[in-house]
């Protein structure tokens, strides 16, 4: 990438979820946010018409607003808006509208959110304000667990996101001002990488590493040491943004002395990546070839035990549950199934 395209191009993206329940909450957090950040702003419209994007337009004091339409370039210090109900992408800074086919269409911000994590990962930051019911969430589980930062908006008055929103799928619910906080924050510490000629990851040495992880497995007794070191460097980074540390050793004397964000730090490294029939090939392999071969020679009331590990909040384990009462069917037998799941999260497995 040139430096001009380096000054253009932000470092990071915001996509924000509203209604036009939010005009009020958006013109808030945007005269908040300083317009000299290197970040690109996205409003993903959760209404059927356009009247959130037109008082928008008229109200906002940003001079950089622009709906987006096929092969819109990003740029820093711009706000997009995307039209409702279309299905549009990121690639290589570029939006892109796309055409799905009609007989299995996600819903279209979640199409958004999943592309966009999937595109820039880390340097993505995705936020669901209170009046967005559903489409969305799904997207934004998919921005945390490819190393971004989820977060949903708290108000007084309504407590649904926090009551009904796992762990699993935000990073935090705060109110809108401690969200515009936040999102300086995670912005500046990316800023702080890209002045500071770091990588995409972190400076973290082998040495600083095999040091988390000696705090995690001798206070928690957790064991980190098969994870793969970038994923390791990837989830560090992330709680270094969270929290506004600009160097690691700050962020090691906070683990070493803080429970609240060693529990974080494991939160962030045991995210469950999880999908009922997640790699179909694997499934369809299980299905038609290794279950079969067991099953065939059971005797009528015979049980079968099988043990999910590692199963989050579950989706494997009742895909698996699928299959064997299918199986079941095929053969005609009256066979017993007992299926354990485990997982070392707790909050995934209640």
């Amino acid at each position: 990438m040139s430096e001009d395209q380096t000054e253009i191009h932000p470092t990071v993206i915001v996509a924000i979820c509203a209604s036009e329940k939010d005009i009020a909450e958006l013109q808030t957090f945007f005269h908040s946010i300083p317009q000299d950040l290197p970040a690109s702003f996205i409003i993903l419209e959760a209404a059927s018409d356009s009247l959130l994007i037109d008082s928008f337009l008229i109200q906002e004091q940003w001079t950089r607003v622009q709906t987006v339409s096929d092969g819109t370039e990003l740029a820093i210090n711009t706000i997009y808006l995307v039209p409702t109900g279309q299905y549009f992408r990121i690639e290589s800074n570029y939006f892109q509208q796309v055409k799905l086919d009609s007989k299995s269409l996600p819903l279209p911000i979640n199409y958004f959110l999943s592309s966009l994590a999937t595109e820039v990962k880390e340097r993505a930051i995705g936020i669901i304000f209170s009046s967005v019911e559903n489409d969305g969430l799904k997207g934004l589980q998919t921005i945390r667990e490819k190393g971004g930062f989820a977060f949903i908006q708290e108000t007084e008055s309504d407590n649904n996101a926090t009551s009904l929103i796992a762990p699993e799928i935000a990073d935090q619910v705060l109110p809108i001002a401690q969200i515009v906080e936040q999102v300086i924050q995670i912005i500046q510490t990316h800023e702080y990488q890209v002045d500071s000629d770091f990588s995409d990851l972190p400076n973290i040495s082998s040495e600083q590493i095999q040091e988390i992880l000696s705090i995690l497995s001798q206070r928690e007794n957790l064991d980190f040491s098969y994870c793969k070191i970038k994923t390791l460097k990837r989830r560090i980074y992330r709680r270094c943004s969270l929290g506004g540390y600009f160097e690691i050793d700050h962020y090691l004397t906070r683990l070493k002395t803080l429970e609240e964000e060693r529990l974080l730090l494991k939160n962030d490294l045991t995210i469950g990546v999880t999908r009922f029939f997640r790699d179909p090939e694997a499934w369809d392999y299980l299905q038609k070839t290794i279950l079969p071969q067991y099953l065939h020679d059971m005797e009528e009331g015979q049980e079968f035990r099988a043990w999910v590990t590692a199963c989050s909040t579950g989706e494997e384990a009742y895909s698996l549950a699928i299959i064997l009462d299918e199986l079941r069917e095929e053969l005609g037998k009256k066979l017993i199934f007992k299926i354990f799941a485990t997982d070392l999260d707790d909050v995934a497995i209640t």
